[in-house]
């Protein structure tokens, strides 16, 4: 957790004494730093009494959310995770992280990963929260995601010109263009997802600088990986496998992993990752006319 606090030296991993001079905060405020997966002591009658356990069951040390979904996801380093969602968040476990270009990029983030060693750098952007405005602006929100997925699937690949600059919350010229009159709200659909998997191909290039790695496929998590002509268009644009991984409770598992590590069940969290059969349905990049799976 500390390493979402903004106030660590990422690669000290230890707060930073320059940080808390300037914010007037002193070192003994905070308790000392200890990796996922320690024991941090036992359960305490009291607390055991009102949680209906028994005493003297070990605590163990967990940490962020988003740490523990890229390790239960079965992420490998230097293989970047996308969860999509209302809002998309690629994260990467990294070796190596060059903070000084996080400033430059606004909606970049870096955490420490669950294993001493590694960084998480990320990018977090609006994704399908621009898509449910499609909906209800052209549709209504209560409009099955699969009416819009088979009408912009009608559309060719470039929906025939029309593009989208999707970035809502920021940019003056966020809208679509190519508009003629011939577009149907498929077209502006199908731009939508086109124009959100060039949002992703751009940040995904600045990950790769910030983490200093080259990504040959994408893990994909969350609601929008249910979308099979994102996914598809995602391949297709990113050159690369998109791989789709349909549990969601990522983070469970990944915290679950470093607690059973902890308590001494297996000799390392990678050992307890082993243990589950992970399975990934995978969109390839194609030039044909998208052929979707089971659809």
């Amino acid at each position: 957790m500390a390493g979402t606090s903004q106030l660590l030296d990422i690669h000290q991993r230890d707060f930073s004494p320059e940080i808390l001079q300037a914010t007037g905060l002193a070192r003994r405020l905070f308790p000392r730093i200890v990796e996922a997966g320690a024991q941090i002591g036992t359960l305490q009658t009291d607390a055991a009494r009102l949680l209906g356990l028994p005493a003297g069951v070990p605590v163990i040390s967990a940490g962020h959310d988003t740490q523990f979904a890229l390790f239960g996801a079965g992420a490998q380093q230097g293989e970047p995770v996308l969860s999509s969602g209302t809002w998309e968040i690629l994260m990467v476990r990294s070796g190596q992280v060059d903070t000084s270009l996080l400033s430059q990029y606004p909606g970049s983030t870096c955490e420490l990963d669950s294993q001493s060693g590694l960084y998480n750098p990320g990018m977090q952007w609006l994704a399908s929260g621009v898509l449910e405005w499609v909906r209800k602006l052209l549709w209504t929100p209560e409009t099955p995601w699969q009416t819009l997925i088979d009408e912009a699937r009608a559309i060719p690949a470039g929906a025939e010109g029309v593009r989208m600059q999707c970035d809502l919350l920021a940019c003056q010229n966020a809208g679509w263009q190519g508009v003629t009159l011939n577009t149907t709200r498929g077209h502006f659909y199908r731009a939508a997802l086109e124009g959100l998997t060039a949002q992703l191909q751009r940040n995904l290039r600045t990950l790769e600088k910030i983490g200093h790695f080259n990504a040959t496929e994408l893990l994909l998590v969350g609601g929008g990986s249910r979308n099979a002509l994102w996914n598809q268009i995602k391949a297709n644009q990113l050159d690369i496998p998109i791989k789709v991984l349909d549990d969601a409770e990522t983070t469970v598992a990944g915290a679950a992993m470093f607690g059973w590590y902890g308590v001494g069940e297996f000799s390392s969290p990678e050992q307890a990752r082993a243990q589950v059969n992970y399975q990934y349905r995978y969109f390839w990049p194609q030039t044909e006319p998208e052929i979707i799976e089971g659809v």
